[in-house]
């Protein structure tokens, strides 16, 4: 389980390599990540900013190509009151089969 982790590490490909790394071949691997502009407009935005990435749908595919039993759902949580655009969470499952994983 990779809970809101990614988005903050330097190299999230990197990352999520090594934590399949540590799951047995068929077992799943459950990551989630925000969506949207998150820390737009709050004090993170203008003193420190927590998210070294913003994924989209795509840069999730990109990565994750080819995985058994890759399954993405997002999860809306509320509307950035500055830009008005949605933001939320994808919840991502798939089972390691310790292939590389692709790259963004």
């Amino acid at each position: 389980m990779c809970s809101e982790v990614l988005e903050h590490v330097v190299d999230p490909v990197d990352t999520l390599a090594k934590i399949e790394a540590m799951v047995r071949p068929g077992g799943h691997v459950v990551v989630t990540v925000p969506y949207g502009p998150s820390e737009y407009g709050t004090d993170n935005w203008e003193h420190f900013r927590n998210h070294l990435w913003e994924f989209e749908l795509s840069d999730i595919e990109d990565i994750l190509r080819g995985k058994p039993d890759l399954k993405v759902g997002a999860v809306f949580d509320h509307v950035c009151p500055v830009t008005g655009e949605p933001v939320g969470y994808y919840m991502v499952i798939y089972k390691a089969n310790h292939a590389p994983l692709g790259q963004i």
